[in-house]
């Protein structure tokens, strides 16, 4: 690196085969560190002989592999945040994520791979219709978004849907559009009035004069709900496409829901907390004194253990 003046701080690192951010590191450090390999096969010649050496069509695979995994890293870096209400922006990183994917797709060298993550998509995100109202609602109350931002957003969705052998006329698109957004709109309506009625000192009967009996009926024990606050996940950003799972071995198969919830709220506390305590709960469930000392627990207490509990990550 020095010899190249190549300026980096960084050197490879190990891939993990549970966790795509792991690969998207390795392969990007070594697109930074490409020269170093091509000095390597100059400077050792054991490097030639036991090293299968990459190749320039293999960085050039490895650089676009780089660019496909970089939104995916960006945005679970944004949606994993704890620190700030991102409840207004999900909408738009999902949309984001979609344009990414089926521009990615088009690609000879990510068809497959874009047609597999497009069907797992539409699975959870393809209905526009079937989403939770509060990321839309998020979006309403946002000044800077409205209903104007999702009017343009569910015409570009509609368009990336729409098969190319066919395409939807521009006007068509627009109306069909339009539909999402009026039903959008009395839903949001109906959620305003439910607001007014539950906290309004006002008289009530104002919201019959109105014609809207029928608002959104909402658990009772949630009085308000501060949508804007809302956070979109609380899986830290390393654990947010990871593929492992941590399973429960003879010593914690009687760990009541109980246990595992305190274990699992607790990992959360501690990975929110200023100064780290422990890495994560692996160091708590591999611990046998703590495991047996649950055991003791659970066995001298009301004796309600569970099965064997799968914990995924």
């Amino acid at each position: 690196m020095k010899e190249l003046n190549v300026e980096s701080k960084k050197f490879l690192c190990n891939d993990s085969p549970t966790r795509w951010n792991s690969t998207y590191e390795l392969l990007k450090i070594a697109v930074e560190l490409e020269k170093v390999f091509g000095m390597f096969e100059v400077k050792d010649p054991t490097f030639v002989r036991d090293v299968l050496t990459p190749s320039k069509e293999d960085f050039n695979i490895c650089r676009a592999m780089v660019g496909f995994l970089e939104k995916f890293k960006v945005k679970t870096d944004i949606v994993s945040t704890s620190t700030k209400p991102m409840a207004h922006r999900f909408f738009g990183e999902i949309c984001d994520v979609y344009k990414h994917i089926k521009e990615w797709a088009a690609s000879p060298q990510f068809c497959l791979i874009g047609k597999d993550m497009i069907d797992k998509y539409d699975k959870y995100w393809g209905d526009l219709e079937k989403l939770n109202d509060f990321l839309y609602f998020a979006v309403i109350l946002d000044l800077r978004f409205k209903f104007d931002f999702l009017q343009q957003a569910f015409e570009k969705l509609i368009k990336l849907k729409n098969p190319q052998k066919d395409p939807m006329l521009n006007s068509e698109v627009i109306l069909k559009a339009k539909v999402l957004i009026r039903g959008l709109q009395q839903r949001f309506e109906n959620f305003f009035y439910y607001y007014k009625s539950k906290f309004d000192n006002t008289d009530s009967s104002q919201n019959q004069t109105h014609g809207h009996e029928d608002v959104v009926v909402i658990d009772d024990e949630n009085d308000f709900m501060d949508i804007l606050g809302l956070q979109i996940s609380t899986v830290a950003s390393e654990a947010a496409f990871s593929i492992s799972g941590r399973i429960l071995d003879p010593y914690r198969t009687n760990l009541s829901a109980n246990i595992v919830e305190a274990l699992v709220c607790t990992q959360d506390w501690v990975r929110k907390s200023r100064k780290q305590i422990v890495d994560n709960i692996d160091e708590i469930l591999k611990d046998d004194e703590v495991a047996k000392a649950l055991e003791n627990a659970i066995k001298n207490g009301d004796g309600k253990g569970k099965q064997p509990i799968n914990i995924l990550e």
